[in-house]
């Protein structure tokens, strides 16, 4: 009698699933935690570029995603680790759409015309990762240690990669010398960058991105003149302006609208 009710209950056993439908499944639930992860980061960036590090609480953060906080702490572990996640993903997002930049085959000339005209309407479009990194940069003192090492992280990645770019403008130098003016020169770009964003963000509608964008330009090209680069394809060290025939549509006159 034991006998046969053992068989019966290893008889009523579920089938071991197959291997494909594990993979299945875990393809499945694999989405479902991205998904969960990128609301969770969007709903993060939307609060911290709209108010401040403070003010961007777990309950808010939880209330514009729909998710509990259990999925913020399982993916994250904290609030800083969120911003952390924040400032790392934004910037690569921002890198890709800026900074992935080839050696132009105008020469730094016609490439720095071409990337400001670029930064015009991209600042236009407000990027929230932008917002927050201002945020940041006026709340330092009340942040996270490790969260202001992230910001100086992906402040580090944008000079490398501008350094990468300017170091082409100097064929004729050893690599050391090339590196040293290219770091002066992506300094320089970054820190006046810095600076277009701060007032853009304070006063959109009176700052002119593309007036200050040409000057940033056209300093950069007489630094670089001044160090020795070859500033066009056909090896001029001059930095007179090429025709510039670029005019702002309307779309990119008006400031987007926050959200």
């Amino acid at each position: 009698m034991a006998a046969r009710s053992d068989n019966t209950a290893r008889g009523s056993r579920a089938a071991p699933t197959p291997p494909a439908s594990r993979s299945r499944n875990r393809a499945v639930a694999g989405e479902a935690a991205a998904g969960t992860r990128a609301r969770i980061l969007d709903a993060a960036t939307a609060l911290l570029g709209a108010g401040s590090y403070a003010s961007t609480s777990i309950s808010a953060i939880c209330a514009r995603s729909g998710l509990p906080p259990t999925s913020i702490y399982w993916h994250f572990g904290s609030k800083e680790g969120l911003l952390a996640a924040v400032m790392e993903e934004g910037a690569e997002r921002w890198f890709q759409s800026t900074f992935e930049w080839e050696t132009p085959s105008g020469g730094l000339l016609e490439g720095l015309s071409a990337k400001m005209d670029q930064l015009v309407g991209l600042l236009m479009d407000d990027p929230p990762f932008l917002r927050v990194l201002v945020m940041l940069a006026l709340e330092r003192r009340h942040i996270d240690k490790a969260c202001m090492e992230t910001v100086r992280r992906v402040r580090k990645r944008a000079i490398d990669r501008l350094v990468r770019w300017f170091a082409t403008a100097f064929p004729s130098k050893s690599a050391a010398d090339a590196d040293a003016a290219a770091v002066e020169l992506a300094t320089f770009a970054l820190t006046v960058f810095d600076g277009v964003v701060l007032a853009y963000q304070i006063d959109p509608k009176k700052t002119d991105l593309r007036r200050l964008l040409d000057q940033l330009r056209e300093s950069l090209l007489a630094l670089a003149a001044a160090r020795g680069a070859v500033l066009t394809a056909h090896g001029s060290t001059s930095p007179a302006a090429p025709a510039h025939t670029a005019n702002l549509s309307q779309r990119q006159r008006e400031p987007r609208r926050r959200v």
